[in-house]
């Protein structure tokens, strides 16, 4: 087998000035000894190279540079170029990495792909287990896609395919990742703050009437103390009380009061948008004598109805609005004006 040896060289460097053919091994015996080499064969005692430069035998690249149209070294192949380890091919010049987040962009040239201006809308959360923000991203090349993911501690929050995120129960800080949606390794991230429930300032935007046991009950009269009371999630609590008179109680104090002798009454809330605590009230008071007496002439309840209005969050007010009967144009639902007022 010394010669072999020698032999298979002197083929070797034959190989550029050997036709572009790729030949099967001769039928019948064979005097050569093992397994023949990749693209050689046997033949009158002796390995042939089975084919020349640019070519391949039986799948395998020989010398050359293409087999099959695959790359058989790091030159370029039927115009494309040839590239080593997990590198991509991108055009006929450039290798892309994508262990660098670098991707062709069509044009025959390498980016890198970027994940940016991440925002929230809106840029808080409650610890309620129900309130949510849209995460939104950047990312470039453009047409790419998004996965959205809680890298670490959530903090019982989710996220959706879509970036829809859901607090859950506990307070604190979470992580929210964007990453391309095929290379998981190019992300960028941003942090949202999970406040306590109780501190939600947004509404619901929906007034909801306070629930009266006996809701026939005059004052002064039939109706017992409290007439009615409610509290919130956050330790809040509001009551209508008789004391002479219906008195719309915030935590003990007075935010709506009925000025009319048998006036006819409403008591209302509005609840924060997660539904934890009261936002705002509303305590609306019609007089229906409008008589001409002293209720309704002469004096501030000469005007036929007054809205009361308190706002929670703040714990500002209460501001009455006092309307007269020739300025409805609603009926008693419409607020009024608080210049109205003497």
């Amino acid at each position: 087998m010394r010669g072999f040896g020698v032999r298979y060289a002197a083929l070797a460097a034959m190989a550029g000035v050997l036709a572009l053919t790729c030949w099967a091994p001769t039928a019948g015996a064979c005097d050569c000894q093992g397994t023949p080499p990749p693209c050689y064969y046997c033949a009158n005692g002796s390995w042939v190279w089975a084919c020349g430069s640019g070519s391949c035998c039986n799948g395998q690249c020989c010398s050359g540079v293409c087999c099959n149209g695959q790359c058989c070294n790091s030159q370029c192949c039927n115009g494309q170029r040839c590239c080593t380890g997990n590198t991509t091919c991108c055009g006929t010049q450039e290798c892309c990495d994508p262990a660098k987040c670098e991707v062709c962009d069509g044009s025959g040239h390498c980016v890198v792909i970027s994940v940016e201006d991440m925002t929230f809308d809106p840029n808080v959360l409650y610890a309620d287990g129900t309130s949510t923000s849209q995460a939104s991203a950047t990312i470039s090349p453009a047409g790419r896609g998004i996965t959205w993911s809680i890298p670490g501690n959530a903090l019982g929050c989710t996220i959706s395919s879509s970036g829809l995120i859901t607090a859950g129960t506990t307070e604190g800080t979470i992580t929210v990742r964007a990453a391309d949606s095929q290379l998981s390794n190019c992300y960028g991230e941003a942090q949202i703050e999970i406040k306590p429930a109780c501190d939600q300032t947004e509404t619901d935007n929906k007034w909801v009437g306070l629930d009266i046991p006996d809701p026939n009950c005059t004052c002064p009269g039939s109706c017992s103390n409290p007439v009615a009371s409610k509290g919130d999630s956050c330790g809040n609590t509001l009551t209508v009380t008789c004391e002479g008179a219906f008195h719309y109680r915030y935590n003990g104090e007075v935010i709506g009061t009925c000025p009319y002798k048998w006036g006819v009454n409403t008591f209302e809330y509005m609840l924060t948008k997660n539904k934890k605590r009261f936002y705002a009230t509303r305590h609306r008071s019609r007089d229906l004598a409008n008589d001409g007496s002293k209720y309704d002439e002469g004096t501030r309840f000469k005007y036929d109805w007054v809205v009361w209005k308190y706002d929670c969050i703040n714990e500002s007010g209460p501001i009455p609005y006092w309307r007269e009967h020739p300025t409805m144009t609603n009926g008693w639902e419409e607020d009024g004006d608080p210049s109205d007022a003497p």
